[in-house]
C-alpha cells in the first residue's frame, strides 16, 4: 500500500510503501521499518510510484527463513531535505511519529525493529534512541550512526539490540566500528558482521547482509516477545 503525505515538513510529496505479512493478518505483531540511503531529488521522485521490490524480496526471505514470521513494514526511501547530519534525524522522527505512523492501518504494532541501510541508519539510529517499543536495530553500510547517538545523550535505550553489518571495501566501516568502541566501553553489547563487498546495496544483497539483517531484527522482537 503506497502512502501519501501531501504537504509533508520533509518533502510537499512526500511517500512510503505499507506491507502487512500475512496480507489477511488481524492480530498485532512486530513493525519493520526499513529507510534507505541517500538518493537524488530525481530518484525520490521517481521512486514514489514503484514497488521497492528489491527490499520486500529481502525482508520475504527472512520470514521464510523463520517459519513466515508474521509482521508490518514500512518502507522509506530517505527524502533529500533530511540527507545532512544536523537536525535531520530530529525532523525524521517528527515526521514518523506525527505524520507517517498515523496513517498506518490497526492494529497497532507490538514492537519496532529497525533497519537502515547508509543515511537510513543514520535515521534509524537517532530514531531508536527517542523510542521505548524500538527493539532492535540493524544498520547496513550505516553512516552516522554514533553522531545520531550523541545527539540523544550519548547512551541508546537498554532494551535496544544493535548490529552492524559492514563490507570489507566499503568507506562507512569507520562509522560502525565507532559505534562499536563507544558503546562497548560504555558495557553494551554490540554485533558487528563483516563481509567480502563495498557500500552498494546490491553488494549486500548479494553477501546476504540484507536478509541477515531483517532476520536480525525479527529474531530478536520474537525472542523478547515469548
Amino acid at each position: 500500500m503506497k502512502l501519501r503525505i501531501p504537504g509533508s515538513t520533509v518533502d510537499p510529496d512526500a511517500f512510503a510503501d505499507f506491507y502487512r505479512f500475512p496480507a489477511d493478518r488481524t492480530e498485532p505483531a512486530p513493525l519493520v521499518i526499513w529507510a534507505g540511503g541517500a538518493i537524488s531529488s530525481e530518484a525520490y521522485e521517481a521512486r514514489r510510484d514503484l514497488e521497492p521490490t528489491p527490499v520486500v524480496e529481502e525482508l520475504e526471505r527472512a520470514r521464510e527463513r523463520l517459519g513466515g514470521a508474521p509482521c508490518d513494514a514500512l518502507l522509506l526511501s530517505t527524502p533529500p531535505t533530511l540527507q545532512h547530519f544536523e537536525s535531520s534525524a530530529e525532523l525524521f522522527r517528527r515526521f514518523l511519529a506525527f505524520e507517517v505512523f498515523p496513517l498506518l492501518p490497526p492494529p497497532h504494532p507490538t514492537a519496532l525493529g529497525l533497519v537502515g541501510n547508509s543515511f537510513g541508519a543514520h535515521l534509524l539510529t537517532g530514531f531508536a534512541c527517542r523510542r521505548g517499543d524500538a527493539l532492535a536495530l540493524a544498520s547496513i553500510a550505516g553512516v552516522g550512526l554514533w553522531t545520531a547517538i550523541e545527539a540523544c545523550g550519548g547512551e541508546p535505550p537498554p532494551q535496544l539490540e544493535i548490529c552492524c553489518f559492514v563490507n570489507d571495501l566499503d568507506f562507512s566501516g569507520f562509522f560502525a566500528y565507532e559505534l562499536v568502541e563507544e558503546l562497548r566501553m560504555r558495557g553494551r553489547s554490540v554485533e558487528l558482521v563483516e563481509r567480502s563487498g563495498d557500500h552498494p546495496f546490491a553488494d549486500y544483497a548479494g553477501n546476504g547482509s540484507v536478509v541477515d539483517a531483517f532476520a536480525f531484527v525479527l529474531e530478536r522482537i520474537a525472542a523478547r516477545e515469548r
